[in-house]
């Protein structure tokens, strides 16, 4: 079909969309919405088309929206409220596209244009692209969903920043956010947008529009075991299998209860009845909040699991159901669990061995970490682990991380606050024990945290600062406070009288 505001194009089962009005530098007339809704339709209908590459023609991706063409004939109010109704009817389908979206972006994406990006999957973008919330220096609230995607894209800190400074964000620090997948040439910009558009389509599966689905919707429903949607699909990690409870060494020792995986002739891989096992023992600890303390780890030197136990994972409704049962339930016990949970972790974390650190209150971690998510290798999309990251770092990673199965390195995992601390290598294991022990003696003061975490998250920030107010005597009821400040005080008084 011929369009006057945009081109397409359609090879190998991809499908191109350009912008085409760089006179205007692609802003986003009526016309060009309009067009885009229509291909966009398209796209999603043609069994054909495995996934789709949006980019623009000219030197800018989007500029934002044509407010001269949505205000000409009529007065300001009908085109505003024109403008709102008709960018947001049809881009709220585009976030959802079932198939694989690409954004290939050269030049600004600004306002709308930005928006337009953020519908992306991932984002390819060349060095002289950049990023604004320019809504701000003309006076109005960001639209075309700028107040729904960007938080969920890089966090709420970074989205506040963008949207009330209105300033320009380079790739350099989109890379770094997340926001951005890759930076390119120019001249290489559109074929490596292919490139990632043909990977993603290939490792898709039946699982990706669902997968998709339930990240963009994830913030919006409330516990973890609710958030990991939809479950009908068969797509899962775990099958039923015997273990032995030797897989599993369990000591305990007062208030502190430590978990160690210990299956090294299979990487410490988990069956289905290792982590019921675990749930169980997990949902035995009573107590106040912070009064116990739990320690997750594993035997061995190369890795703390290999995730699933790959000879587990075959077909049959029954295992599917009980790798659900037993997933929801692991999942629910850790997190209706009283105690300071800590995970400890060396050399790979892989699929379903990360949702102990997902779901844990403090992680440590040996330098040498590697967390991965190679599920999606299998075809296989990892609902209920996209569902356990997103509690621990932004949406984008989360998908990132699971559409694409690449490695999240130590330093980077601390970073995006997914580990605690980082330890070297070397002495590893003393270390650990240490810091552990110093967790433990301060658990309650931490569970105090955890539940101020836990409340304050949907609140408005001056609700907030009330919810602090009201549990600050909390800290002087947590045992060994007097003593920590006495001790605190004579430690500055001996360093006054030496100086």
């Amino acid at each position: 079909m011929a369009y006057r505001h945009i081109q397409t194009e359609e090879a190998d089962g991809i499908l191109l969309i350009a912008l085409n009005a760089p006179a205007q530098r692609n802003a986003l007339s009526l016309g060009m919405r309009a067009e885009l809704a229509e291909a966009i339709a398209q796209g999603r209908d043609d069994p054909k088309v495995r996934a789709l590459v949006l980019t623009g023609r000219g030197s800018a991706f989007c500029a934002g929206g044509d407010l001269k063409s949505l205000q000409e004939g009529t007065d300001r109010a009908i085109a505003t409220r024109r403008r709102i109704q008709g960018l947001h009817s049809w881009f709220a389908d585009f976030v959802d596209f079932p198939k694989p979206v690409v954004v290939a972006a050269d030049g600004p994406c600004a306002g709308a244009g930005f928006s337009l990006a953020m519908a992306g999957d991932a984002i390819i973008c060349t060095p002289r692209a950049w990023f604004c919330q320019v809504f701000g220096r003309i006076g109005v609230i960001p639209d075309m969903a700028s107040l729904y995607l960007l938080p969920r894209r890089i966090g709420l800190a970074a989205a506040r920043n963008l949207i009330l400074t209105a300033r320009r964000m380079k790739p350099d620090e989109a890379l770094s956010l997340g926001l951005v997948n890759q930076i390119v040439s120019t001249d290489k910009l559109e074929s490596a947008a292919r490139d990632v558009a043909i990977r993603l389509a290939d490792a898709a599966g039946d699982g990706f529009a669902v997968g998709k689905l339930a990240l963009n919707h994830a913030f919006e429903r409330a516990p973890f075991h609710d958030s990991a949607l939809p479950r009908p699909t068969g797509q899962s990690l775990f099958t039923p299998e015997g273990s032995k409870m030797s897989d599993l060494k369990i000591r305990n020792d007062g208030n502190v209860t430590r978990i160690t995986i210990d299956r090294l002739d299979k990487s410490n891989a988990l069956s289905a009845d290792m982590m019921e096992q675990i749930t169980d023992i997990v949902r035995d600890i009573g107590g106040a909040p912070g009064e116990n303390a739990l320690i997750i780890d594993a035997v061995g030197d190369r890795g703390f699991s290999a995730g699933a136990d790959i000879s587990e994972l075959r077909g049959g409704r029954e295992g599917l159901e009980r790798q659900e049962e037993v997933i929801l339930a692991l999942s629910e016990a850790m997190e209706t669990c009283p105690a300071l949970i800590i995970t400890v972790l060396h050399g790979y974390a892989k699929g379903g061995g990360t949702i102990f650190p997902c779901l844990s209150d403090v992680v440590i971690a040996r330098e040498d970490l590697s967390v991965s998510y190679p599920e999606i290798q299998f075809r296989m999309y990892p609902f209920l682990l996209h569902a356990a990251l997103t509690r621990r770092i932004s949406s984008a990673l989360a998908w990132q991380l699971c559409a694409t199965g690449r490695a999240l390195g130590a330093e980077e995992a601390f970073r995006l606050g997914l580990v605690t601390e980082v330890l070297p290598k070397d002495g590893f294991r003393e270390m650990a024990e240490e810091r552990l022990g110093e967790y433990i003696d301060i658990r309650a003061s931490l569970a105090l945290g955890r539940e101020f975490t836990e409340k304050a998250g949907a609140l408005p920030f001056g609700e907030q600062m009330k919810l602090a107010g009201s549990m600050m005597h909390h800290n002087f009821a947590a045992p060994g406070v007097d003593e920590a400040i006495e001790h605190h005080r004579a430690r500055l008084s001996s360093k006054a009288k030496q100086n």
